[in-house]
């Protein structure tokens, strides 16, 4: 499960698909507080997502403004 919360395109999104994924391979049956205290403080994991950007936006002036 470590190895799987390190990589970035195959990591989990959210804390109830880590709860499906033990329970699909290991068959554990874990409630949400566990695996939020699993994966944040024993594997010091967090799980964060990039914010979606808008399809309309320029990619140039995004990056000239994260310069300044």
């Amino acid at each position: 499960m470590s190895k799987r919360l390190q990589e970035s395109e195959n990591g989990f999104a959210s804390y109830g698909a880590v709860q499906e994924w033990l329970s699909q391979t290991l068959g554990v049956e874990a409630e949400y507080h566990a695996v939020y205290q699993l994966t944040r403080y024993w594997l010091k994991a967090k799980l964060k997502m990039a914010r979606p950007q808008h399809y309309k936006q320029d990619k140039e002036q995004r990056l000239a403004f994260k310069k300044t």
